[in-house]
């Protein structure tokens, strides 16, 4: 990873975010989160914050919808009406259109895995607090170059008191 410079804060926000993450992967122990950090492996993120009290959500290189990431994917999907698809069970649109903990949406616009619409749809379709950060030259699930990234997650975890 690039050095993030003098800025300590910084650090302190990695550290802070990797501890929640090692929490978080223990959930028998606190069904009662104050950040719930993921990058959306499989969606899950959303489906956890309709389950658990959170302080807060960073849904990193996510997608609206498992339907809408896999239109993107292939394209034909797109001739067939959404009610001849399986009940959605990983839309991210459909949990955050309702009450929900605040929200940073982070998405690199050159991630080749997800389109960078889908946190675009995503901003737009959440009603509660949320904030969207597109890396420039961000991948899927990176940090992009700078400290964009590690300043965007200071100032939400302060914005929050977390």
């Amino acid at each position: 990873m690039e050095a993030v410079g003098d800025d300590l804060r910084s650090m302190e926000c990695v550290w802070t975010l990797l501890r929640l993450t090692t929490i978080y992967r223990k959930p028998s122990i606190t069904n009662q989160l104050r950040l719930s950090l993921m990058a959306n492996p499989l969606g899950v993120t959303g489906q956890l914050v309709t389950q658990w009290k959170v302080g807060a959500v960073v849904l990193q290189s996510g997608f609206s919808s498992l339907l809408r990431a896999s239109r993107d994917k292939m394209p034909w999907l797109k001739l067939y009406p959404d009610s001849w698809f399986p009940k959605q069970t990983m839309d991210n649109v459909a949990v955050f259109n309702h009450a929900h903990p605040p929200l940073l949406i982070v998405h690199g616009q050159k991630d080749n895995m997800l389109s960078v619409q889908n946190a675009i749809d995503l901003f737009h379709s959440s009603i509660s607090t949320k904030d969207l950060l597109i890396l420039p030259d961000g991948d899927h699930g990176s940090f992009g170059k700078g400290n964009a990234y590690f300043k965007k997650m200071h100032q939400f975890l302060a914005e929050n008191n977390l």
